[in-house]
């Protein structure tokens, strides 16, 4: 899925709207909804990928949550710095490339010294 997406230059979310109709967040959320999880949830699940376009009240959440995921994704190399929405940057006070690549580090040293 991802190989594909990649040599075609499709991005994830529009190649699941294509074959499934919605994205895993939209159908991530419609299941918080119907599982009757909090508006805090539901909205961060729908907007993890766009935190920009999250109602006010969860926008920082949704960042956080948006920025962790980048972090893996940029970790993974999936993801290049020039890629990351840059209302997410400025939220965290994010600068540079050289300030996120020092955050990955020190998550990493933090993950790998907790196992």
């Amino acid at each position: 899925f991802k190989q594909f997406c990649q040599e075609k230059n499709i991005s994830d979310d529009a190649f699941e709207k294509i074959t499934a109709g919605a994205t895993h967040a939209e159908i991530g959320a419609k299941i918080a909804e119907k599982w009757n999880f909090p508006s805090i949830i539901s909205e961060t699940i729908r907007y993890h990928h766009c935190p920009e376009n999250a109602p006010e009240q969860f926008k920082n959440i949704t960042s956080l949550v948006y920025l962790a995921n980048i972090l893996a994704n940029y970790e993974e190399g999936l993801v290049d710095y020039y890629q990351i929405e840059p209302e997410v940057l400025a939220r965290f006070k994010i600068k540079t490339e050289e300030q996120f690549i020092a955050l990955a580090e020190k998550i990493e040293r933090i993950y790998d010294d907790a196992n």
